[in-house]
Parts: C-alpha cells; sequence; structure tokens
C-alpha cells in the first residue's frame, strides 16, 4: 500500500525529472522520524535489504529490520500522506528551509554510492551500477539545487572517491593503500571538478558533513601536486567533522591523523579512547580493529590491516565510506 501511494505521488511529479529521484523526496516525508528516512528510502526505493541497509547505519540487522517494519506500520496507521514536494520546498532557499527531506535523499545517495565503492576492482556489476547511479543522483540533486552546499559537497565527496577507482588495487588484483597509490593513475578530470565543486559550496558559508568530508579528501587529492598530505589539516577537517557529528567513524580517523602528526603512540591512545567512549566491546568488528586500523607511511608505520578485499571492505560497514583520512573503512583507500 505504502509502495503504491509513493509511486503514485511520484508520477504526478513535474519539477523532478527522474522517477527515482522524485520517489526518494516522496518517501523523505516530515512526518516519518528523521533517523528512518534514509533507510526507509533504500529500502523502498532502492531496494537494500535490512542487513545491508543496517551495515550502512552501524546497527544490527535485526535492529534495523525491526525499525524499518515500526516505521511502515506508524506510516500505514497515521496515514502519512506521500507528495513530491515542490521544487520551492526541496531546501533551496536555505533561510527559510531547512531542507529536512534533503538530508534523508542525501544520506541515502551517499549510502547508495558507498554500496557500489565496496567492490574497488569493480566486477561486481550490480555494485558498480549502484555507484554510477549515486554519481548521477547526486548530479542531478546538485543541478536542482546549485545553491545548496551540501548538495554540491556530496557530489564532490563522491566524485573524489571514485576518481581512486583505478588505483586501489595493482595488476595483480591486490588491494593498494591511498598512501601507496600512484597520483598519475587518479583521474585528474574527475579530481578538477570536484575541486570547482567544492569551492562553490564554500561560498555560500554555511558548513555541514560532506563537505567537511571533501575536503578531507581534498587534502589527500593535493599529493598529486605537492607530493605529500597535510595531515595537520587532516587533523583539524576531522576535528570539525567530530564536533558536528559525534561519528565513532570520524573517531577512529580522527586518531589516524594524529598518530601521523603527534606519533603512533598519541594515535593508539586516542584509538583505544574511542573504543571506550563508544563502548566497543573487543566483539565488536569495529572496536577489535581500532588499535591497527590505519596503515601509515615511512616511519610512522603501524601494524597492517588485512589487505584482501574481503577482509578489506569490512573494517567499517558502507556509509562509513568516506569518513576516513586514509579513506574508506578504518582508514585504508578502498
Amino acid at each position: 500500500m505504502m509502495q503504491d501511494e509513493i509511486e503514485s505521488a511520484a508520477a504526478r511529479a513535474s519539477d523532478i525529472p527522474d522517477e527515482r529521484l522524485a520517489l526518494m523526496f516522496a518517501c523523505a516525508h516530515p512526518a516519518i522520524e528523521p533517523a528512518i528516512r534514509a533507510p526507509l528510502i533504500l529500502q523502498t526505493i532502492l531496494g537494500f535489504d535490512a542487513a545491508t541497509i543496517a551495515s550502512a547505519f552501524l546497527v544490527a540487522p535485526a535492529a534495523m529490520g525491526q525499525r524499518l517494519s515500526r516505521a511502515k506500520q506508524k506510516i500505514a496507521r497515521a496515514g502519512v500522506p506521500f507528495r513530491v514536494p515542490d521544487r520551492a520546498d526541496l531546501g533551496a532557499n536555505l533561510d527559510t528551509n531547512p531542507g529536512e527531506r534533503l538530508d534523508a535523499v542525501l544520506a541515502a545517495i551517499y549510502a547508495a554510492f558507498a554500496e557500489g565503492w565496496s567492490d574497488p576492482a569493480g566486477t561486481e556489476t550490480r555494485r558498480r551500477n549502484l555507484s554510477e547511479e549515486g554519481i548521477w543522483l547526486g548530479r542531478l540533486v546538485a543541478s536542482l539545487m546549485p545553491t545548496e552546499p551540501e548538495a554540491l559537497g556530496l557530489l564532490a565527496l563522491m566524485l573524489h572517491a571514485e576518481a581512486r577507482r583505478g588505483a586501489r588495487r595493482n595488476a595483480a588484483g591486490d588491494y593498494v593503500p591511498l598512501a601507496e597509490q600512484a597520483p598519475p593513475q587518479w583521474d585528474s578530470k574527475m579530481i578538477d571538478e570536484a575541486e570547482a565543486l567544492l569551492r562553490r559550496a564554500s561560498t555560500f558559508g554555511l558548513i555541514g558533513r560532506y563537505q567537511l568530508e571533501a575536503a578531507v579528501q581534498s587534502a589527500h587529492a593535493a599529493r598529486r601536486i605537492t607530493g605529500q598530505v597535510d595531515w595537520v589539516a587532516i587533523e583539524k577537517l576531522y576535528d570539525a567533522l567530530f564536533a558536528l557529528t559525534g561519528s565513532p567513524v570520524v573517531a577512529i580517523n580522527r586518531a589516524v591523523a594524529i598518530a601521523e602528526t603527534q606519533g603512533v603512540a598519541a594515535g593508539l591512545r586516542r584509538s583505544m579512547r574511542c573504543r571506550t567512549m563508544c563502548g566497543w566491546p573487543n566483539t565488536n568488528p569495529i572496536g577489535r580493529r581500532a588499535p591497527c586500523c590505519w596503515r601509515g607511511s615511512g616511519k610512522r608505520r603501524t601494524r597492517s590491516a588485512p589487505t584482501s578485499a574481503r577482509s578489506g571492505s569490512r573494517a567499517i560497514p558502507r556509509s562509513a565510506a568516506f569518513c576516513n583520512s586514509a579513506a574508506p573503512r578504518c582508514g585504508t583507500d578502498q
């Protein structure tokens, strides 16, 4: 029933030129609990199962399944009306509209892209398609809302990540950490586009999560010009990102940056503090890897995490894909 109502609302839409995006905005109704809007979009519109969505949002699959089920029951009982918002209601007017729908849509696009990003070799057609679809949807949102800095920031973030896809595996198919990737293998044209988007976003004077994450990636991309990484700047960006989100993934990657600027011992202390602060037991995959989740370079190199595609891709769930200094999932470039 809910699916029928959403599709009916999208069919009446004229302001949004892509049906998938129209459906996503319809599903991000203000009456729905904010925390469940993006997961609901992923399941209802993009066809993700509860386990994949749970991985994206760092919760247990059973818990996510229950949340989605309760949300649908609540929607049915309350008779929440699904309507695709007019262009004026999409959050483009930053002075009068907080863009509640937009926040959920951006989060869902980000999670979809990250799911595709978890296949670094591009051998799984479905995942590669998700990555491409995420960028397509990101471009569309940015074109519909050219004055929304977070829409521009998300697109910049995805482009920075996608630009490195060809360098993430060597000829033998082995994973290559960001610090060891050859910048000439990165897509310069894509990076330049990402940089232009980030500069445009900065002109609006409103900093958000996606802009900060894109700025971290920009700092790494600068190595193609300077030959080195500005870890001091990256640490400051993670300070701001952690203050904004309180994310445990950001906390880990902040520890990675601290290891580079202040030494391995300081980074280890911070990573252990992260595990205690977030209540991760030793059985938690994030907490268990926290002390050894980065691969630094040179004298600061510490224990490396597994380099296989499977183990590397599971160090941190997919939604965390770009909250990392050295890149997706616990400080390794995926």
